[in-house]
């Protein structure tokens, strides 16, 4: 990861790193193709650029997850003022889909649209997002973690990239998924009904299965 992290760029979308000498390149559909995942569905990054998103929906999200109706202006929500779900939502994303080490416990206007999204069920293109957040770690001069490790990991698996260690995506992603469940039951200290839906939403958005032996017992 060091090695991709120190030769990455990205330009008009693609990703060009080289890793033991490989010369690895790949884009948005590639980079679906590759992990298995759709490379189609909402695809902004809010993140950098909330004009993407009215005012007026900004508003709507905030006064949503908030559990404000009556909020004047758009602003980060705290994760303890969301709804369980909206909680166990955002944890997800902030762990598997936009990655981050800070301010975890308040969601700005990326988190909020993914957990509104991903709330309806509505299909979410995670290879833009990660050439993008990539893309955004890559030009900036401040230093950062790269996350999405044990994605790449099949990426360069793919471009026949041999690794020190090789461990498999799926198991990695699976693994990840249910440690955010166990992570989210701690949280809150109680089993929530509605998680089994949202686990189903999460996953087929993703075509990652999840065996149900991974689940906690009492939401099968």
């Amino acid at each position: 990861m060091a090695e991709f992290c120190a030769n990455v760029t990205v330009s008009d979308a693609l990703i060009t790193s080289t890793v033991n000498g490989v010369l690895i390149k790949v884009d948005a559909r590639a980079l679906g193709v590759i992990l298995g995942v759709p490379a189609t569905g909402f695809d902004l990054y809010v993140r950098e650029d909330k004009s993407l998103l009215s005012k007026a929906k900004l508003l709507e999200l905030a006064q949503h997850l908030s559990q404000q109706p009556r909020l004047k202006q758009p602003h980060a929500v705290k994760k303890g003022d969301m709804q369980h779900l909206h909680q166990l939502i955002f944890w997800f994303i902030i762990k598997n889909i936009i990655p981050r080490a800070q301010r975890r416990n308040q969601a700005d206007a990326m988190n909020q649209c993914l957990t509104d999204l991903i709330d309806r069920g509505e299909q979410i293109n995670l290879p833009v997002f990660m050439i993008t957040d990539i893309a955004r770690i890559a030009n900036t001069p401040r230093a950062h973690d790269l996350s999405y490790g044990f994605l790449l990991t099949r990426v360069f698996e793919h471009f026949g990239v041999e690794l020190k260690k090789k461990v498999d995506a799926q198991v990695m992603m699976r693994w990840a998924a249910a440690q955010s469940w166990v992570m989210a039951l701690i949280s809150f200290g109680q089993v929530i009904p509605v998680m089994n839906r949202v686990c189903k939403h999460l996953f087929r958005m993703f075509l990652i299965p999840l065996p149900v032996s991974l689940l906690p017992q009492r939401l099968h």
